[in-house]
């Protein structure tokens, strides 16, 4: 799905509310664009935040098997897969905010739109947690239920960044919550494969 005109690699801010959103000084001048030209291709106020909020998972989509595909080891992709959505979350912060603030205010078929791609997209994860299992590299455990947890993980960065910010690196964020995730599923007797990643 095509971003919404004007985006430059950017997103319109986060306010407290959308209601007040007008699509001609917050969309139009910020993109540098007219309403007419917005509105070819988004008929409705809503269909720019359904817009900004699907630029999130078509990241994921993007970035996540790009970022696996460089690894064989269950482990390594993983932790690739996990990096790969953090960061897209990163540069996304005020969207994501906009996400759990907003998507409320979405009409049916675009919520649930929203819920096809997020559980279309945490099943990359869960996939690779399948592999994991499958080759006696993790514990038996719901595959579906450790992504999620992961994606949780993630989504705090964007959600709680004004608290870890000041105190980590979203480098050292991801390396701790994944050795934290990945202490509870790996098998005992592969521990020692993978020291580089349980230590956090």
């Amino acid at each position: 799905m095509a971003s919404a005109p004007g985006h430059r690699g950017g997103y319109a801010p986060a306010r407290a509310s959308w209601v007040p959103w007008d699509v001609d000084a917050d969309v139009g001048r910020g993109g540098g664009v007219s309403v007419g030209l917005i509105y070819q291709y988004v008929p409705r106020k809503e269909d720019v935040l359904l817009l900004v909020i699907i630029d999130i998972p078509e990241a994921y989509k993007r970035d996540l098997p790009v970022a696996m595909a460089a690894h064989g080891d269950p482990v390594e992709k993983l932790a690739a897969g996990f990096d790969a959505y953090c960061r897209v979350l990163d540069a996304r912060r005020a969207a994501a905010l906009l996400a759990y603030r907003e998507s409320i205010t979405l009409d049916r078929e675009g919520r649930e739109l929203l819920k096809s791609l997020e559980i279309e997209t945490t099943r990359l994860l869960a996939e690779v947690i399948e592999e994991g299992t499958s080759r006696g590299v993790f514990v038996d455990v719901d595959a579906d239920l450790v992504a999620y947890d992961l994606v949780m993980l993630a989504h705090a960065w964007a959600l709680k960044h004004w608290y870890y910010a000041p105190r980590i690196s979203l480098d050292d964020y991801i390396v701790k919550q994944f050795s934290l995730v990945l202490n509870a599923v790996v098998q005992s007797e592969q521990r020692h494969r993978y020291r580089q990643f349980l230590r956090g």
